[in-house]
């Protein structure tokens, strides 16, 4: 299975550089594992402030009963940055601050407030579901448009988090919040 993740997002984000703006299909049967994918692909094209200590993994944490939560689990043990990916289902919003990385699914919607509050001073990478994510504080925030799995950034959260989001990634976006 993971060998198929990281083939599909391969193939999904080479289509993406080559093509232009996405056309896949975002039938609810594979749009968690498209978002998934969307989701490992973000982190190769974002880098972050350099850390002090030796972080063994990449930790991405997932907050919700989403079925995005079960396809990222499929990334245990691919590496970004040559770190080994870790999955960890949170139940606490502060358990946000011990990732590089943060989904907050559809299901926990209702703490988004507090996990964007929590996050607010760290440079982890927010993505999410809900919409207006990146208008409300978020980095990375999926959106359908005409059945289509899409995303916005919003590049000026990213700046003052300490991220660089890569130019080949902003121009994939449907939209960029500067």
């Amino acid at each position: 299975m993971k060998k198929k993740i990281r083939l599909f997002s391969a193939i999904l984000f080479a289509a993406f550089l080559v093509g232009g703006r996405g056309v896949c299909e975002a039938r609810t049967d594979q749009e968690s594992r498209l978002k998934a994918a969307f989701i490992y692909n973000f982190a190769q094209f974002v880098e972050w402030p350099p850390k002090g200590g030796a972080n063994e993994a990449f930790v991405i944490g997932v907050l919700g009963d989403d079925p995005i939560g079960e396809e990222l689990d499929s990334l245990q043990n691919e590496t970004i940055r040559q770190k080994p990916i870790r999955v960890r289902h949170l139940r606490a919003v502060e358990e946000t601050r011990e990732c590089d990385l943060v989904f907050v699914g559809k299901s926990r919607s209702d703490v988004l407030g507090a996990v964007l509050s929590a996050l607010r001073e760290s440079s982890v990478l927010t993505i999410g579901e809900t919409p207006g994510f990146a208008d409300e504080g978020g980095i990375i925030g999926f959106v359908i448009k005409g059945n289509k799995v899409r995303f916005v950034i919003n590049q000026k959260n990213a700046e003052q988090k300490g991220l660089h989001v890569n130019s080949q990634l902003l121009k994939l976006a449907e939209e960029v919040i500067t």
